[in-house]
Formats: C-alpha cells, structure tokens, sequence
C-alpha cells in the first residue's frame, strides 16, 4: 500500500562516545500525515552545522506506556540523568532541556529497563525532560528531571604526628566518595580509589611530611566530582614514658609495665637484636603492658617497642634484667630399668645445691662436690615411663639457676666388644660393653657356668673375667648381670691363634734419648728386642707391655744406625717389629766471603727435623752482605727439595752479588721419601753441617739427600755444580 507524506527531514546517523560509553543517535525522517509520529526511513547525509535532532512535531500527544522513575540530579556534580522505567521496550531516548530537544540516542542498557543519558552540567533552574521511544519511533513515556543541591561533605581528619606517622587517616560524611588524592604544597598527588571510603573511612598513603608542608585531602565521587577537601594538621610527637617492671631471670617469663598513655595498640620486644612477634593487646587500651619472651638471661638486651593502630612506634624502652645468671645443662638419658641417677654436666661451676622434681614433687636438695667441676650426679631412684623430672641447680644463695627436664628412654641392648682370646697368650677374657650399669659376670665355658663375680671395672664399662687356658674347639661366652641380678646381656668370645699386632714407636731423639718408647695395639707381648744395623741387641720384660706401651733401654743411637724393635708372646713369638723412628736435628750452614765485622761467615742455614725444614738468612738483624761479589752474578750456592713423586717442594739460589740479610725464606713440611739437593761452589770449605760424619763425609759440590725415617740421609755426591 503506498503512503502519502507531507513533508521529509534530512537525517543523520552518528556515535556519540560520552565517558567512554558509546551510543547511537537517530534522527526522524518522514514525517507520517496521520500518525504526525516519524516513521523510518532511509537515512539521508545532513550538513555537519547542525548536530541537534529534531523529531517533526507530533499531531496530537503521545500516550504515556511506561512509568519512569529518575535519579535526582545533584547541581555540580552529576554530568548524567539516570533511572529506571518499568518495561523493556524502550530502544531510543532523548532529552529536553529548557524546551531544547537533545540528541536521540540508543541504549543497550534500555532493553533493561536503566536509563542513563548525558547532559553536562545543568542548572537547578532549568527545566528537563527523559522522553522514551519505541523501535518505531513512537514515544513510550516522559518524565521531568528533579534538582537537588548537593550535601555537604564533612571531613575529619587525624592529626598527623611528623617523624612518626605515614599515611593521613580520618572519616567522612555525606556524599558517597570512590577516590580520594592528596594534594601537597599545591602538588597533586595519585588519585586512588579506596574500599575504605565507602565506609566512611580515610587512608591515604603519603609518607614522611614537614612541618612546613601544607597538605590537603581532597575527596571525588565515582564522576571524578570533587566532594570536599580537608587542610592537615601537623603535630609533634607526645613522648610515650614506658615504665616496665625487673624481669627476673629464672622466675619471669613476660615482660611487664605500664605505659602514660591509651593509643597503644600492637607491641613488639626485640631480643639481642632480633625482632619477636608483633602482638595486639586489650590491655594497651588502658595503659597495661605485658609481654611473653620466655626465658632470658642475665647479659640478655631486650627491648619493648609500643605501636599505635596504623602501626606507626610510638615509644620504646629497654627492660632490666636482674637475678643471677643461668646456665645451661646437657643431661644424659635415663635408662628406665638401669639407671638409678640423673647424670651430665651444666655452663658453669657456681652451682652449689641440686634437687630433682619427679612428676611436680621435690626431692631432697643436695650439696654435691661434683657441681664445681660442672658435673651433675643426683640419684632418683628406679623411674617409670610417663614421669616427668625435672633437675634444678641452685646458687650458694639457694638462688634457682638453672632447670632441665630428664629424658626417659627404654633400654637399649647391650653391645659387647670383647678382645680376642689368643691361644697361648690370653687367660682372660677382657674387653667393653657400652655402658655402666653391669655390676656381676659370669663366663660359660661348653655350657658349664663359672663363678659370678663382682668387679668395679664394670662400673667403667670394662670387662676382665680369668678363664685360664682354653682350646680352640671351647665355646666360651662372657653374661653381665646389673645390681638386681638381672641379666643385662651375652658375648661369645671370639678365640684366636697369636696375631701380627700394629707397633706405633715415638721419635727416638739422638743425642739424648736412652729410651726406645712407643705402644702396640694388644696387651699380650712379654718381651721385647732391638735389632740395630742387624745385630740383635738384649732381649727385655717389661710390665707395661702388658697395657700395650713400649718402653726398651738403649743409649748412643747415631743418625747413621738402622735399628728395629721386635716384639714376641709369652711363647717367644714374634707377634709384631717396627723401624725406629729418629728425631735428629740436622742443620746445614752455607758460608759466604768473609766478614770482619761478623761473628760468624755463614749466609743461610737449613733446619731439618721430623720431615720438616726451615731455610733461613741468618745475618744479624738489620745486617747485609753480599754472599761472595767474586762470583757476581752466577749461582754460588743453591737449595732444591722434591717430594716423592718428584714435584718442586721449594727451589732457591743464592748468586754471589746477592745481598743477604735476616730472614725466613721458607718453611716446609718434607715427607719421607722426598730429596734435599744442596750445591755450593766452594763446599769444601764453606759448606759444613752440624754431624759431618754422618751428612758430609764424602768430598764435592752438590749433595743428594734423602729423607728416611724422619731423618735426611746422604745418599750422593757430585763434583758438578747443579742448580
């Protein structure tokens, strides 16, 4: 069906982005004869001077379809009319402002029922409009606008204390702000949104001000309208006094004071440095402190540190530390079912008096010797599994210093460590067992029991039961027994032919031992014999080889000898032979041009003694000379040692227009097996030593030495000068 129309408008389509929300407007075109609402139709290009839509006036008032219902529109602050309508419906709306129709938008929020339209900013005397539309343009519904003045924003704000506090703090009211900034001395700061805020509460960061700052919070609704501003105040510091109580070592354990003052609301104590839990305490509220720090000692430094509720300090103070110094104790287990005392040691020897407390009874106190060596030895008695004991230690004062708590721990069995039984040698079975407890043995030999025993040894933990001469086919077991005849545990004795034992001899020093000394690892050797460049010398008893020392007379060794020492059983077997050790101190002087106004022509010296050498310039102190200026630059005198396998250990030469002095020029450990080559161009007469016979008995210039049982042996001459 064709329609008549009286009259077309030009239309423009365009988007209108306003606070990031995009929106579509749409002019009327066609204006309909009967209806006078527009119908649709294509759009035509409008010329850019004119922005504002109008809708061609309507024939006859449109009928009202839906309610609306508008948000008040707050003068100054609000830049959007915004509500609600009952319907859907809606696709399009505008609004009419002083009889000014503003532009026809569309809204996906309309399709749910909300209505939100800018305006800018009006005035409380103008007249608005929200006029709805439907898809086809007719209009659903209009509803005038109301004006409101905007409330008053009241802020309170927190003084701020310079030097302590951080952060502006306060409250607010009126308004509903979204962020707030600081603005200092006219600089404006972040603008930061605050969960805070919608409570009615103020934190704003800002850090450390002056005095001379001026400083304003300024607060802003959700459109960045401003609400209100505030000016800080500045205060110092009230200066908190702390009056904390004596901490009383061994009988405190919470530190304990008041403080001038309410506003406290979290402390701290800070221990030798190190900072303890932050705590929240009621009792700060009315000016209480008390604070758990468990056990502390006299030279102890601790501190309590007072907080107020945005964490700012505000006030500290040290706590006395008074009563006598406690020690601490290292207890060993109580063995339930052995042990009838609580034994170990404590820091100190001041102690003068011990109590046991057994499952909160006290035990006699005690005065016990042993405390001034720091040893502890209180008897209890037989304990239970389940019972607590506690050791306390007291001064001369009868002063508490010290409490442990005792560890209870089951019996462990019984480990022995018996010495073979050595046919023809033992009589005895003899060894240890891992603790102290045993006070009877007894031996089974092939299941025949032997006499029980008792023997103090065991108290020591050490074994010694006379069996007499058993055979190698014999079962032989040792049985410790405690106090109660009670079995504590069983060994068999392991029986064993005579075995090679480990001599270990001391350093036989010559020119001055008469004494080859030394141990073995057994007890069973009778007699001893030194064997000396092959000669068999006296064969001697000693009653130490019996606890396994050494001990063999023989005088006027030279360094030059071989000697050995043998050992053999009571049958006269040898059951084990060792090389004597020799501890000889052998110097060597390396002697340059003569000096008049020196006592002595020596330049250097080597000191070897027990795989060790020392070279040094032995001038007197603060004396030089030049080692011998006829040979000038070349080598006159040389040292070089190698270890066994044949790396540098030190190399050093001297040449002639070498200007020696007073010092060490090195210290050297020279195992066995390592060589010593000492070269002088002028060794005949100015190269000695301190036992000619033994280290320069053959004429040259370089000389090879070997380190043999703790001693350098000469081993080479040569005619050749060899650096």
């Amino acid at each position: 069906m064709k329609m008549n129309y009286k009259k077309s408008l030009f239309i423009t389509l365009l988007s209108v982005s306003v606070l990031g929300a995009t929106t579509t407007t749409h002019v009327f075109a066609e204006q309909n004869d009967k209806t006078g609402v527009s119908a649709p139709a294509k759009p035509a290009v409008q010329a850019p001077q004119n922005n504002t839509n109008k809708v061609a006036a309507t024939a006859t008032p449109a009928t009202q379809n839906v309610t609306i219902t508008l948000d008040k529109y707050i003068v100054g602050r609000s830049l959007r009319i915004t509500g609600t309508y009952d319907g859907t419906n809606a696709v399009y709306m505008r609004s009419e402002i002083n009889g000014q129709k503003g532009a026809l938008v569309t809204s996906k929020e309309l399709a749910t029922g909300k209505i939100s339209y800018y305006v800018g900013n009006l005035k409380s005397t103008d007249k608005a409009e929200i006029v709805l539309f439907d898809k086809e343009y007719h209009e659903i519904g209009r509803q005038s606008v109301s004006f409101t003045e905007p409330v008053k924003t009241t802020i309170k704000l927190d003084n701020y204390i310079i030097g302590r506090s951080t952060s502006i703090t306060g409250t607010y009211e009126g308004g509903q702000a979204t962020y707030v900034r600081a603005e200092v001395n006219g600089q404006k700061k972040t603008l930061v949104p605050a969960k805070e805020l919608a409570s009615g509460k103020i934190n704003y960061y800002i850090g450390k001000l002056a005095k001379t700052d001026k400083v304003d919070i300024v607060l802003y609704d959700k459109n960045y309208q401003e609400l209100g501003s505030q000016q800080v105040t500045f205060t110092e510091p009230v200066k908190t006094v702390i009056t904390l109580d004596k901490y009383v070592v061994g009988t405190s354990s919470t530190i304990s004071g008041t403080y001038n003052g309410t506003n406290a609301v979290y402390m701290q104590a800070v221990v030798n440095g190190k900072k303890e839990a932050l705590v929240q305490s009621k009792g700060l509220a009315t000016g209480k402190i008390s604070y758990y720090v468990g056990k502390l000692n006299t030279g102890d430094k601790a501190e309590i540190i007072l907080f107020d509720k945005n964490y700012q300090e505000i006030g500290r103070q040290q706590v006395e530390i008074d009563g006598p110094a406690q020690v601490s104790m290292k207890l060993d287990d109580y063995t339930i079912g052995r042990s009838t005392n609580v034994t170990g040691t404590y820091t100190g020897t001041d102690a003068k008096y011990i109590q046991a407390e057994v499952n909160g009874q006290k035990k006699a106190l005690v005065q016990s010797k042993e405390l001034a060596s720091g040893k502890i030895n209180y008897y209890v008695g037989n304990l239970k599994s389940g019972d607590k004991v506690n050791i306390v230690l007291y001064n001369k004062d009868y002063q508490e210093i010290g409490r442990q708590q005792v560890t209870l721990v089951e019996p462990v069995p019984i480990k022995f460590t018996l010495d073979n039984y050595v046919l023809g040698d033992s009589n005895s079975i003899t060894g240890t067992y891992n603790g102290t407890n045993a006070v009877y043995m007894q031996a089974e030999v092939n299941g025949k029991k032997g006499a029980l025993v008792k023997s103090k040894e065991l108290a020591s933990g050490k074994i010694n039961y006379y069996v007499g001469e058993l055979k190698a086919t014999d079962k032989a077991e040792i049985i410790l027994f405690d106090q109660n005849y009670q079995e504590l545990g069983r060994q068999q004795v392991n029986i064993v032919k005579p075995t090679q034992v480990k001599v270990s001899l001391n350093n036989y020093e010559i020119g001055k031992s008469t004494t080859i000394t030394g141990t073995y690892d057994g007890t069973n050797a009778v007699s001893m014999q030194a064997i000396v460049n092959g000669q068999a010398k006296d064969l001697q008893t000693s009653k130490e080889l019996a606890s396994g020392k050494i001990s063999y007379s023989l005088a006027g060794l030279k360094q030059t000898d071989n000697v050995e020492l043998v050992l053999y059983s009571k049958g006269h077997q040898e059951i084990g032979r060792q090389v004597v050790p020799f501890s000889v101190n052998q110097v060597f002087y390396f002697n340059g041009v003569h000096l008049d106004n020196e006592s002595s022509d020596t330049r250097v010296t080597l000191t070897a003694k027990n795989q060790h050498v020392v070279i040094q310039e032995v001038l007197p102190a603060g004396d030089t000379a030049q080692v011998h200026p006829g040979f000038g630059s070349e080598f006159y005198f040389s040292i070089a040692i190698k270890n066994p396998q044949g790396q540098w250990i030190t190399h050093l030469n001297w040449s002639g227009d070498y200007w020696s002095g007073h010092v060490v020029n090195g210290s050297y450990d020279v195992p066995n097996g390592s060589t010593v080559q000492i070269s002088h161009r002028e060794a005949s007469t100015r190269f000695n030593t301190n036992d000619n016979s033994a280290l320069k008995n053959k004429a040259g210039i370089t000389y090879t030495y070997k380190m043999e049982d703790n001693r350098l042996v000469l081993v080479g001459v040569s005619q050749d000068y060899l650096a």
